[in-house]
């Protein structure tokens, strides 16, 4: 049994790669996450239109409980014995995705083949949009989680030329993020989407989307 994880980019199906539309072309079962308080997966919005008719969408709600989440995909496996199936994820698998959340507890299960499709990231399509590059040289990036202690960010403030904050909505003390040592700095939600919005940043506080991230750089 073959279950691909497909990264399908930030948004726009434009962003597809190849590679992940050749698998999704042919697919039988596809999994969905629902993040945040979505209605409908985000990562099923953007590849519906390329899925066979008679393909199988299980969307599945990421509540903190990785263990009935794997069950259920391994019970929806069998249950349609495909040979094959799909797992989606916004942006890259790699950068972090869903689905190494339930690897483990998967892996502990059965024994599947896992194959790796990369997708583009939030911060490629900001940057892109932008029009800056991330890094040149000897520049330094860092990817921070907006979960990170206080103490680390300001040690990656230091150490880094520029930052590609990820979950910016989970930092709730976004004054943090203003430092003299940035001198640009900007925030993006819903990135690649019809409710995409990219502003400077500021140390105004305002509620922020679940899909939100920033770019702060130092040049």
């Amino acid at each position: 049994m073959k279950l691909w994880v497909i990264g399908v980019g930030p948004g726009d199906p434009k962003l597809l790669t190849l590679a992940a539309l050749e698998v999704l072309q042919k697919a039988e079962l596809v999994f969905a996450p629902l993040m945040g308080s979505e209605a409908s997966s985000r990562a099923y919005q953007v590849v519906k239109v390329f899925l066979p008719d008679h393909c199988k969408v299980v969307q599945l709600c990421f509540d903190g409980d990785e263990r009935k989440i794997s069950q259920t995909i391994l019970d929806e496996i069998a249950r349609y014995s495909c040979k094959e199936a799909v797992f989606l994820v916004l942006g890259d698998p790699l950068l972090y995705g869903s689905f190494f959340k339930l690897f483990p507890e998967i892996q502990k299960k059965a024994d599947l083949e896992i194959r790796i499709v990369p997708g583009i990231s939030a911060y490629q399509a900001m940057g892109a949009r932008l029009g800056i590059p991330l890094a040149q040289g000897d520049e330094v990036v860092s990817i921070v989680p907006g979960t990170v202690s206080l103490e680390r960010f300001k040690a990656l403030l230091e150490l880094s030329d520029t930052l590609l904050l990820y979950k910016l909505a989970l930092f709730l003390r976004r004054d943090f993020l203003v430092s003299q040592d940035f001198c640009k700095g900007w925030i993006g939600e819903n990135l690649s989407t019809d409710k995409e919005k990219i502003y400077p940043l500021s140390g105004d506080s305002r509620n922020l989307p679940y899909f939100s991230m920033a770019i702060l750089k130092k040049t």
